[in-house]
């Protein structure tokens, strides 16, 4: 008998394989103009709802594979991200600034989502005590 294992999920899959390019991997075959016209109407239409961000992470990259995304701007990239995420992370991402690359932004985005607002976002932290009660 030989044992089996798992294929990794979007819990599972460390989060830099994730994020990473995924143009250094090796090539799989193109998909075709159907597939990537559907996976640019699901990219409009992708929302991360109550999920957890390396699912809807991974969702966005297959997306942008199919899509034949990847060589898109980072921008562009950053833009379809933005507009999955669900309104908690949004608020989490308010007042700081969008790093420069969509690898980068990804990480500052998953960071975002699992440390505590104040934290993640200085501009809502609170420095004075008194002004927590106001």
């Amino acid at each position: 008998m030989t044992a089996t294992t798992a294929a990794p999920t979007p819990q599972t899959t460390p989060l830099a394989t994730l994020v990473e390019d995924p143009m250094k991997r090796p090539k799989p075959t193109l998909p075709d103009v159907e597939t990537s016209e559907k996976a640019l109407q699901e990219l409009q239409t992708l929302r991360q709802g109550n999920r957890p961000f390396n699912e809807l992470l991974a969702d966005l990259n297959r997306l942008l594979m199919e899509a034949r995304g990847y060589s898109w701007s980072d921008e562009v990239k950053k833009n379809y991200l933005d507009g999955a995420l669900s309104y908690e992370v949004e608020g989490a991402l308010i007042g700081v600034r969008k790093e420069e690359t969509f690898a980068d932004y990804c990480r500052q985005v998953h960071h975002a989502t699992y440390v505590p607002a104040p934290l993640a976002n200085p501009a809502l932290a609170v420095t004075n005590p008194n002004d927590a009660m106001d």
